[in-house]
């Protein structure tokens, strides 16, 4: 009945559609992109272990000799290391832990 106020209203619920719209498509891309970043932290997760089994070897009194040839761990100038390493969606990922 009001054509001065129909004209407000219309250009309002175009822009809600048009902001839900754009909401829609950016969930949609970032979902495409994400899918494959969170496959690494499983290796954080195998590094942890690593440690906590390190740990375990030093309370029970294990050399750190024996440790490391149980472990199979790394020296190089910075000290003792953990590397836990996976090929994720081709690309090598490692994680190197120093103790």
């Amino acid at each position: 009945m009001n054509k001065l106020g129909d004209v407000p209203v219309m250009f309002l619920a175009i822009g809600v559609f048009a902001i839900c719209g754009f909401a829609l498509l950016s969930f949609t891309f970032s979902l495409s992109k994400s899918i494959g970043s969170f496959e690494a932290v499983s290796l954080v997760e195998k590094a942890n272990s690593a440690i906590d089994i390190y740990e375990f070897y030093k309370k029970i009194g294990m050399t750190q000799v024996a440790i490391e040839n149980t472990m199979g761990l790394d020296r190089d100038g910075y000290g003792l290391h953990i590397n836990v390493s996976e090929v994720v969606n081709g690309n090598l990922v490692t994680v190197t832990y120093y103790l």
